[in-house]
C-alpha cells in the first residue's frame, strides 16, 4: 500500500500542478493577485482610517506542489510592491537547512513559527508599534 500511495501522491501533486499551469494560462494568477491586493489594500485603508497599527505578514514557501513556491514568492513580491514595505513582513524563506512545513506541505513547523516571531518583534520594534507602558508595582515602592 505504500508504493500505491506514493503513486497517487505523485499523481495528485501533477494534476494540482497541471491545474496552477492551466489557471495561469488563462490569468487566474494576475487576477488573484490584484484581487488579493484589494483585500490587504482595504484592510489597510480601515486600519489609516480608524488609527489602527498594522502588519502584514506574506506568505509561506508551501511545498504542496512544484509550483506553489514560485506563486508564494510572487505574491510575497506582488504586495511589498505595492504598499509601505517598513509594515510588510516577509514569510517566504527559502531554507534548505530547516524545514518550514510539516510534511502535509500546509502547515508550519516550530522553526518557521520562530522565524516568523523573530521577524515580527523586529517589525514591530523598529516601527515602535508597542508602547511599553514604564509602571511600578507595588513591589518596587
Amino acid at each position: 500500500t505504500g508504493t500505491i500511495l506514493q503513486k497517487e501522491s505523485i499523481i495528485h501533486k501533477f494534476l494540482i500542478s497541471c491545474n496552477y499551469i492551466f489557471g495561469s494560462l488563462i490569468g487566474n494568477k494576475i487576477y488573484a493577485l490584484k484581487s488579493y491586493y484589494q483585500t490587504v489594500k482595504g484592510i489597510i485603508d480601515f486600519c489609516n482610517e480608524n488609527s489602527i497599527k498594522y502588519i502584514i505578514l506574506g506568505p509561506n514557501r508551501r511545498n504542496n506542489s512544484y509550483l506553489e513556491p514560485s506563486l508564494c514568492k510572487s505574491l510575497g513580491l506582488y504586495i511589498p510592491s505595492k504598499i509601505d514595505k517598513q509594515t510588510y513582513v516577509v514569510g517566504y524563506e527559502k531554507d534548505k537547512t530547516r524545514k518550514m512545513n510539516q510534511e502535509n506541505g500546509i502547515h508550519a513547523t516550530q522553526d518557521y513559527h520562530d522565524l516568523i516571531a523573530k521577524k515580527l518583534y523586529k517589525t514591530i520594534m523598529d516601527n515602535k508599534l508597542l508602547r511599553l507602558n514604564k509602571c511600578r508595582s507595588s513591589y518596587q515602592k
